[in-house]
Formats: C-alpha cells, structure tokens, sequence
C-alpha cells in the first residue's frame, strides 16, 4: 500500500467519493472480464484507452464532460476493437457491456453508511462515460452527487471539485475525497481538500478517523479482501485461538501479497498474507509455496517469520492466505529514516544486510527441506521464458527496445558457462523490504 498522509478529522465532516474503483470494484477488472467473456484482443483495447485517455480532445474526454452521447462515443471505440479471431467489434451496447462485470464494493457502502450514522454528509464526484452503471438506489443515498457529463466538466480539472463543494454548500476544507486515480486525489489537494488515493485497506483509515479511533463490532468495516467474521471463525476452529474483536491493520510497503497485521487474538499479533485483488499472473503469488519456503528457512534457523498456517480454503476469505509470526522492528524505506542513523548504526544495518544474503545464499536448499522447491538445472533459461511470458501478458505499449533485449537475452543464455551450484535467492531483496 502507497504510503498515505495523514488525515484529521474536519470539522463539520464531507466524506466525496470516486464511483468507478471506490465505491465498486476495480474498473479494469470488469474490463478484463468482458474481454475475457466476448473474447476481444487485450492489446487492441489497452492501445485505444491509453490514446484515449493521454489526447486532452478525445472522444472519451468529450463524453465525459457530456459534449457526445454514448451511442457516439461507442461509434469512436468500436472501430479500434478486434476480437482474438480478427473480428471486428459492433458498437451496439458496448459501454453496457464494458460495465457490465462492475459490481459494488460493499466495504467502502459501509463506509458510507457508517459516515452518514455518525453525521457525516456524503457525496459523489464521477468522471462518468455511460450513467446507466450508476446503481440508482444507491446514488440516492448521498447528500450530492455531480457526473462530468451532467456537470460539463472532469476531473481532474478544478471546476469538478468545485462544483461538488457548492452542490454540499460546504468548504473545501471540510471534505475527505478518495479517487483510485492519483492525479485526482493531487488535484483535490490543490482545490482544498484532504485526499487519499484508493487502495485496498483505505476502508479501515476512513473508519478510524470517522469514529475518532473508537473501534466496535457495530463500527467495524471489513477492509477489502478480509472476512473479519469468517476469519474469527477460522482461528477459532483451526487454531483454538480466543478471538476478542479481531483488529486488522494493513501494513504499508508491500508491492506483491497484501499483508495485514492481525490484533485481538490470545496468539499475539499475526500477520496474515493473501495474494493482491483483482488480476493475478499465472504462477505468481503463490502462498504455498511462500508458506513452504518460510517454514524450510526457520527449520535452519534462517531469519525470517516464523510462519503459522497455511489456509488454501478460498471460502475464508476469498483467496489462499498464510498466517504467521510478527516481526517488530525498524524499516528503513525513506530518506528521513536512513538520515537518522548514526554511523555505527548505519554501517551494522549495512553489513547485517549484506550478512543476511549470502547467509541465505549459502543454505543447501535440501537442508531446509526445498530441494524439490524447483529445477535447478535450466534456471536462467526458463526464467527468461517466464519473464518474457509475463511482458507480453501485461505490456501496455509496444517498445521496440524491448524486442531487441528479448533478443539479445536469449542469444546470451546460450552461452552460459556449466551451472557449479543450487542456491535460494530472494527476488526482491532491498533494504525496504526487510526488518
């Protein structure tokens, strides 16, 4: 999670929220769901919206500050779509289609409502391409709602952020706003407003300041990607653990697996890992394999959590997690804190780092129970698939530089001396990243 600023409460409250990835799932979820159902080609889609978005007159910009129509907008999208078989895309019904897989992200309604219970006024600000997908029930529950094409202007333009504020007759510095998109949440800030950018976890800060830290089942939001409930239940049964109103924090950092730090067990505090929401590459974040390796690298007496358990039950809390040790400490991932040390202290960390890898470079995998962890013979190479592999399943722009690299790396593997030893490498070793 985006290191986030701290935010106060005001003092005659205005909770503003994004629709598209705030208060439903993430946008290019669904996206990648209707590509996926009406089989259309990834890379013709991902071409026209980076185009779309990065030209300041395009038709989508048009429509979102409502100069087109919908039906012109599909006219304009339609003809840059294919489908995996070269066909062409109609344009009838096609933002339908596109939203079709948007559901609502019930943590952050509940938000919501506890906003509202607790006094708060509540409001919408939406760059909107096709209102249809604005579920009408639940837009009546906040205090305003302004939509670009109805307001003639989006964000991330100031007139957006001022047309919420006078819809509230409020002050700017009375609103909280969240956007998924970090330029917006910038210009809320230059308009006057607190903001915060949308990641998963942001459902716990908001219900912490809302409730000015007080914590209560009735209060309690379950952040995204937790069942706090099935989760009790969980430790309860598997583990016998004494669960008093089970507290979860979202620890910062992280790129790869969400990590929550867990209170209000008789275990102590837990960190619980689970794979990142929304699309997921083949064979990555696999917490079976993340639980093998910390349990062989604690069996040798390497430093790292002791893991706890490994759940592959994805109806706890919708995906596989691990559960294991806390670990306090210093973690050093910023300028201030490195700048804090004084010498002895800087050089120890240094070389405890240094120490630290090639301790775990010199672990016989066999000894940690690992030997059968992956295929020493070939590494390089079939890394070199895989990363090729993952370029092109995620590439937004086609760079002709990284066809030559490709090329230039897969003539260089043919050329690698006799592999002499097996070792455990950590593939995302930094100073930011340990303890």
């Amino acid at each position: 999670m985006t290191p986030q600023k701290q935010l106060h409460r005001p003092t005659t409250p205005v909770l503003v929220l994004d629709w598209g990835g705030v208060l439903s799932t993430p946008v290019q979820d669904a996206f990648d769901s209707w590509m996926a159902a009406a089989e259309i080609d990834p890379k013709s889609f991902m071409r026209v919206m980076r185009e779309f978005h990065d030209t300041p007159d395009s038709p989508l910009h048009r429509r979102e500050r409502g100069e087109i129509s919908v039906s012109e907008l599909e006219e304009a999208l339609a003809p840059h779509l294919f489908t995996l078989a070269g066909q062409p895309v109609s344009p009838d019904g096609l933002l339908a289609k596109m939203f079709e897989y948007l559901k609502p992200n019930n943590a952050m309604l509940q938000v919501v409502e506890l906003a509202r219970a607790n006094g708060w006024k509540t409001a919408v600000l939406s760059n909107a391409w096709d209102g249809d997908h604005y579920a009408p029930d639940l837009m009546t529950q906040f205090d305003a709602v302004v939509l670009s094409d109805l307001a003639g202007v989006r964000k991330p333009d100031l007139n957006a952020y001022e047309a919420i504020i006078k819809a509230l007759g409020v002050e700017a510095g009375d609103c909280i706003f969240v956007d998924d998109m970090r330029r917006n949440v910038v210009a809320a800030e230059s308009a006057g407003m607190q903001a915060i950018q949308y990641e998963p976890g942001v459902e716990v800060i908001l219900t912490k300041l809302i409730t000015n830290g007080a914590t209560s089942e009735m209060s309690r939001v379950d952040p995204r990607g937790l069942n706090l409930d099935r989760l009790s239940g969980y430790l309860r049964t598997e583990l016998g653990s004494e669960v008093v109103a089970l507290r979860p924090e979202l620890l910062a950092g992280g790129r790869s697996n969400i990590s929550y730090r867990l209170d209000g067990g008789d275990l102590g505090p837990l960190v619980l890992r689970r794979p990142p929401l929304g699309h997921i590459l083949p064979t990555a974040h696999d917490m079976g394999r993340e639980f093998k390796v910390l349990t062989g690298l604690a069996s040798v007496g390497y430093p790292a959590p002791r893991p706890i358990v490994l759940c592959d039950d994805t109806g706890v809390i919708g995906a596989p997690f691990v559960l294991m040790e806390f670990v306090d400490g210093l973690i050093i991932d910023d300028a201030a804190i490195a700048s804090s040390l004084d010498a002895v202290l800087a050089r120890d960390v240094s070389q405890n780092l240094v120490r630290c890898l090639a301790d775990l470079h010199n672990i016989n995998p066999a000894d940690a129970g690992l030997a059968d962890l992956g295929k020493p013979a070939g590494y390089l190479q079939r890394q070199l698939l895989r990363w090729i592999k993952q370029w092109e399943l995620t590439k937004k722009i086609d760079y002709p530089a990284a066809g030559q690299l490709i090329t230039w790396l897969q003539q260089a593997v043919t050329t690698l001396p006799d592999q002499m030893k097996t070792s455990i490498v950590h593939g995302d070793y930094r100073l930011d990243n340990t303890i």
